[in-house]
């Protein structure tokens, strides 16, 4: 029997076989902290069997008294007991709490899974291998292999990930394992009618699609994705992650919506004494109708950032290369320089008030170039209004010959939190100054009682002559460990049932 605490690295288990290091070894119980590789355990062990002390120098002896009277070195026994668990092995322990191997009661679970074999990738995802998904005591589902994620997950159902209900529409993302296993996973998946961005509303596809990943832990990720297998808007990509080592790292990928284009982009870094450097590449190309190339390189050094003195003040040198080409309009821009990023360390204006400031100047030289400087700033100001509120105030100013036509040349955004008693509430806003381009979203949540919550949600977006608008209310009722409600949505001009997979607040 085995308990994993994921969060705490805790580990609880009882008639186990440990190995990990020099330690291969079997356990009555077993508590293991993973993270520190240390732990505590019930179990037998080979120890010295003394019965005296003698002394020895300045020191003392623990010593076997014979019959005659005279000391010899005392014998090495096997015993039971409590030991410390270590890389190198184990040793007698000093008592501890009574409560180290307890295991929780989890007979109270919402969902349970039942399987031959877990894999579990702390933070990441648990595979399993020949799978009983349980809610309460029923068996709901048996699948030959199943991966459940930990990050992002906050439903204590399992089946919240495969089956929900949003504004009246089912939704469904019901994945099939082909192959499942540390190094590999690779399925088929089904899913229709999932919530996209911040809409209350649902997509009304059906998508078949192919996944198959592969990795070497944090030195080697890649995948392969087929989207909407059958459709007419199909898609295939492929990428690649690399640690070549320590200070090496590269990444590639490859997409073609439709057959009719393909996207690839690249990079590669590395990092060497006092200085890093990176390549980055990315190129467009489409196959039919109208043919068009588009391509984007740029090389940079920059030198470690260099402390100024006392000020709270980090600059960055570098020299830097890029090279863009569009065939379609016989666009070409290229240019070399030289680049100066500097970084200010938080300062402190009061306790509640913090300002963090950069800024870049680049002057490069080339085909098509932006004469003189080009320009990027930015500052922002969080603020901390009480213990229920905060806001965070950013400026950004962009002057590059080519980001300031579709961002615009200033920019202010704000992001406003407010947590206290029944009331939940964010927003964010952002526009540009010299452009038609405005962001704002709004929620909000306001809990009647223990169990009944009212909500609403606003979500705008403008740019230049694009306009999306839509704005929810809704009630929500808590049974038990999740929330069901009905919600109106701007978008559907309709109530819609919010089940299942409904968000608590």
């Amino acid at each position: 029997d085995m308990q994993l605490n994921i969060p705490a690295y805790e580990l609880r288990a009882r008639n186990a076989t440990l190995k990990m290091g020099a330690v291969e070894k079997h356990f009555d119980e077993l508590y293991l902290k993973l993270n520190v590789r240390f732990g505590y355990g019930t179990t037998s062990f080979v120890a010295k069997q003394a019965d005296g002390i003698i002394s020895q120098g300045h020191g003392i002896a623990f010593v076997r008294r014979q019959a005659d009277g005279s000391y010899t070195k005392p014998p090495e026994v096997e015993r039971y007991g409590l030991v410390e668990i270590h890389r190198s092995g184990v040793s007698p322990a000093a008592a501890q709490s009574s409560t180290l191997f307890e295991f929780q009661d989890l007979s109270g679970s919402p969902s349970t899974v039942s399987a031959k074999k877990a894999v579990i990738f702390p933070h990441k995802v648990i595979q399993f291998q020949r799978v009983d998904i349980y809610v309460a005591a029923s068996k709901v589902m048996s699948l030959p292999l199943y991966e459940v994620p930990l990050a992002g997950a906050h439903s204590p159902l399992v089946t919240d990930q495969i089956v929900s209900v949003s504004n009246s529409q089912v939704g469904i993302n019901f994945p099939y394992y082909v192959a499942l296993r540390p190094g590999v996973t690779e399925f088929f998946s089904f899913k229709t009618g999932m919530v996209e961005g911040r809409s209350s509303t649902s997509d009304h596809g059906a998508f078949l699609n192919y996944e198959f990943d592969w990795n070497k832990g944090d030195d080697m990720q890649g995948g392969l994705q087929v989207q909407g297998i059958g459709r007419d808007d199909w898609s295939i990509g492929v990428n690649q992650f690399v640690r070549m080592d320590d200070r090496t790292t590269a990444f590639a990928q490859l997409l073609t919506p439709t057959g009719q284009s393909f996207y690839g982009s690249g990079s590669i870094s590395h990092q060497f004494n006092g200085f890093s450097t990176s390549f980055t590449g990315a190129a467009t190309r489409t196959l039919t109708g109208i043919q068009d190339t588009n391509q984007n390189y740029s090389l940079i050094v920059e030198k470690d950032p260099i402390k100024v003195g006392s000020l709270p003040v980090r600059l960055t040198p570098g020299v830097t290369a890029t090279m863009s080409s569009d065939q379609l309009d016989g666009q070409t821009q290229s240019g070399y320089g030289g680049r100066l990023r500097a970084q200010t360390l938080p300062l402190v204006v009061d306790p509640n008030t913090n300002v963090t400031m950069s800024f870049q100047a680049s002057y490069l030289k080339g085909t098509n170039e932006l004469p003189g400087l080009q320009y990027l700033g930015n500052v922002s100001i969080s603020r901390r209004l009480s213990a229920a509120a905060s806001l965070l105030f950013t400026y950004d100013y962009t002057r590059d010959g080519f980001n300031e036509d579709v961002l615009g040349e200033h920019r202010v955004s704000m992001q406003a939190f407010y947590n206290r008693g029944r009331v939940n509430m964010s927003l964010f806003g952002s526009r540009s100054l010299d452009l038609s381009r405005t962001t704002v979203f709004g929620d909000l949540s306001y809990r009647l009682g223990r169990l009944w919550r009212l909500s609403s949600s606003y979500t705008s977006d403008i740019y230049l002559n694009d306009t999306y608008l839509d704005y929810t209310f809704g009630f929500g009722y808590t049974l038990g460990w999740r929330e069901v409600g009905l919600v109106w949505s701007a978008q559907t001009q309709r109530i819609g049932l919010q089940l299942l997979g409904a968000t608590v607040y």
